[in-house]
């Protein structure tokens, strides 16, 4: 018969292997989630909208790949039970919405390419971090419509904020924006025009250019119309022809709300500047050159 002294020592013991196998299971290969309590999955659904660059319109029925990292393998997860090699892709079709939609992504740095007939295609890096990020990323992208040869394109895109930056446009006393009368012409001076105006984050905000100078150059800039700093998320895409010939990050250093992107010649090539400045570009000259400043009033 036991007396009280053998069951504590009973229930201490059990209480000892209970705490044994709990370890054991902790410790072994099992796939496991992520700590995060925002994200317990590890996983994270990337999704976003494909517009037109010339519309801002959303495109039905391009394929969008997204593919995963080359130099090395995706981690196993509670969802796939092995690793999966390097290079593994993911497919998806816009629906109506012009939404694509992979869901299940592990963290990694993925290359996102979307193609459609009659669109240039583009290619840009998302990085998924899935032990800090929410459950869904958003990657709203813009893709531009082919052009005839000599055509040029100045696709501007950002995040969710802020909500309005303003593409701009010299071209001797021409300045192509946003107010209604002055978008520009696709046919008579300056032949270039502001297709689409985005007042609501993400973009796009796009240029087109019909015709080129017939001597000296253009400028083409950004402006934070509803901050004073620049985002660091601001990304030009420059096309030409049906292809896409530059692709400019905003700078991270510098102060001012105007970001100098580039000029373009009467040959057709891109000087490139990429600078932050505090007034337009039009009253800008690049250290060591020396050159008239137009007088504001000569601008319009």
């Amino acid at each position: 018969m036991l007396n009280r002294r053998h069951v504590l020592l009973l229930v201490g013991l059990l209480v000892l292997m209970a705490l044994m196998v709990g370890c054991s299971k902790d410790d072994d290969d099992s796939p496991t989630g992520s700590n995060n309590d925002t994200n317990p999955t590890g996983l994270v659904t990337l999704t976003g909208i494909i517009s037109d660059a010339v519309t801002g319109n959303p495109i039905q029925g391009v394929t969008v790949t997204l593919t995963g990292p080359t130099s090395q393998s995706i981690e196993r997860t509670e969802m796939y039970e092995t690793a999966l090699s390097p290079g593994y892709t993911w497919v998806d079709i816009t629906d109506s919405a012009g939404v694509y939609t992979f869901a299940n992504v592990p963290s990694g740095n993925y290359s996102l390419a979307v193609t459609g007939s009659g669109f240039i295609a583009a290619t840009t890096s998302v990085s998924v971090d899935a032990q800090t990020e929410e459950v869904t990323i958003t990657d709203n992208i813009s893709i531009s419509p082919e052009m005839a040869t000599g055509q040029y394109r100045f696709v501007l895109s950002w995040g969710e904020t802020p909500y309005d930056l303003d593409a701009h446009y010299w071209k001797d006393t021409f300045h192509v924006y946003w107010p209604s009368s002055s978008r520009g012409d696709s046919t008579a001076e300056p032949f270039a025009r502001l297709d689409t105006d985005d007042v609501s984050g993400w973009g796009p905000e796009t240029i087109t250019v019909y015709q080129l100078p017939t001597t000296g150059s253009c400028k083409y800039a950004i402006k934070n119309f509803s901050q004073d700093a620049l985002p660091t998320g601001a990304h030009v895409d420059i096309y030409s022809g049906s292809s896409q010939i530059a692709s400019h990050d905003v700078p991270t250093s510098g102060t001012g709300r105007w970001w100098y992107v580039c000029d373009l010649t009467s040959s057709g090539t891109l000087s490139v500047h990429n600078t932050i400045l505090d007034e337009p570009p039009v009253y800008y000259t690049p250290p060591g050159v020396s050159a008239a400043v137009p007088a504001k009033s000569s601008l319009r």
